[in-house]
């Protein structure tokens, strides 16, 4: 079975998606939801895998990882 997390992480103004404080952000918030739902994820199970995409006409971008359990 999976499940996809999915967060939306606002981005500093200049910041890209590919900057370290939104993959932290999101991978935090995404350890969180996971935690809720009583799956652990480690920090580096997180990022591995990570998908980051900007939102189209918008400073958010969203950060999704889907899990294998």
């Amino acid at each position: 079975m999976e499940k996809t997390y999915e967060v939306e992480v606002e981005l500093d103004a200049g910041a890209h998606v590919e900057d370290s404080k939104v993959l932290a952000v999101g991978a935090a918030q995404i350890q969180t939801l996971a935690a809720a739902d009583g799956h652990s994820l480690t920090d580096q199970e997180v990022l591995q895998g990570l998908h980051v995409e900007r939102v189209t006409d918008s400073n958010k971008c969203r950060v999704s990882k889907t899990i294998q359990f």
